[in-house]
């Protein structure tokens, strides 16, 4: 379990959609590149990390909103 709370893990796997999500809706690189930070530092932060069952689509809504 200890592999879903690995923040480098989480970047790894989930920066890149995250960018290109924000992107397309902010359409600037800068803002894009913030978003996609903040969202995974709020799940890093996110106390219930146990109770998400699909990382993915969490940090997407959190990007997306």
């Amino acid at each position: 379990m200890k592999a879903k709370f690995d923040i480098n893990k989480i970047y790894d796997d989930y920066s890149k959609h995250l960018y290109f999500s924000s992107l397309r809706i902010v359409g600037d690189s800068h803002d894009a590149q913030e978003i996609m930070q903040e969202s995974i530092i709020r799940y890093y932060k996110f106390p219930n990390k146990e109770g998400i069952i699909d990382i993915r689509k969490w940090l997407t809504t959190i990007c997306i909103r």
